[in-house]
């Protein structure tokens, strides 16, 4: 009985526990790494909206559009605040004659802070046709001497966040 025990090319209850426990903490493994990589892309998902809602406040400006109404723009604003980003249009000087055309809610768990807390984290002024930034409240009659406007955005558990600069000599957004 012993030659033919010896003989046989059956796995012993051993080496199939070895085998489990290998496969086992590979998928773990696996399962952790697929976790990441899917909370990286909905994060890189988030930051690439808002930062093409940055470039169409810049673009709208440029192409200087008129209301529905068929009003010139004064100015495009772009407001960022801890929830959400949108692309105002001012139709004239008065605080309440403006339409949001384009705005971007945060999904839950992302957040934007900036280096000064409070509601309003970033807000720029585009003037058409030209273009012209400013970040001052009257822009662009009033001389505001502030050369770049900078935002955080990030996930709330802090481990994925870009640092997103507007500067006033185009408007564009630099991403760190």
């Amino acid at each position: 009985m012993n030659a033919k025990m010896k003989n046989s090319r059956a796995f012993t209850l051993i080496e199939l526990l070895i085998v489990m426990t290998i496969m086992a903490f590979l998928s773990v493994a696996l399962a952790v790494s697929f976790s990441g990589a899917n909370q990286k892309a909905a994060f890189d998902d988030q930051k690439l909206q808002l930062i093409n809602l940055i470039q169409t406040a810049r673009s709208r400006a440029f192409s200087n559009m008129l209301s529905s109404s068929g009003e010139p723009t004064e100015y495009y604003v772009l407001l960022i605040t801890p929830t959400f980003a949108q692309v105002e249009a001012h139709y004239s000087d008065t605080a309440s004659d403006f339409a949001v055309l384009d705005k971007f809610t945060y999904a839950s768990g992302y957040e934007a802070s900036g280096l000064v807390p409070g509601p309003e984290l970033m807000k720029v002024y585009y003037t058409p046709p030209t273009g012209e930034v400013c970040f001052g409240s009257l822009c662009p009659t009033t001389s505001d001497a502030t050369t770049e406007k900078t935002v955080i955005f990030k996930n709330k558990a802090g481990t994925l966040s870009i640092t997103i600069t507007v500067d006033r000599y185009g408007g564009f957004a630099d991403v760190e």
